[in-house]
């Protein structure tokens, strides 16, 4: 388990899912605080590791390297500060198409 905040969660991958229910207080809904927290915790060492090794994603933080399966990808990355997310579904449509068409699936 790790600690942040009082709020103990789960590093078990298992457990990982009960976790993500502490941010829902099924009276008021969203629980912020506790919503905060486990954004905190996906950003530790100890979570982006668990990432990396059994989801296969690269890490978000410095300190922990991607897996060597993703590694073989590239790891020299721009990160694209001009793109403003919600551009992001314009294209989704023609993406789709040309999925599909390439047999995608």
């Amino acid at each position: 388990m790790s600690t942040i905040s009082n709020v103990e969660l789960p590093t078990d991958r298992s457990k990982l899912i009960d976790a993500s229910k502490a941010i829902n207080d099924p009276i008021s809904g969203v629980n912020k605080a506790n919503a905060i927290k486990f954004l905190e915790f996906l950003v530790t060492k100890e979570a982006q590791q668990h990432i990396v090794n059994n989801t296969f994603e690269y890490p978000m933080i410095d300190g922990v390297k991607p897996n060597k399966l993703i590694s073989q990808f590239g790891t020299s990355f721009k990160q694209d500060t001009k793109t403003k997310v919600s551009k992001y579904y314009q294209n989704q449509k023609k993406a789709l198409t040309l999925m599909k068409k390439a047999g995608w699936k």
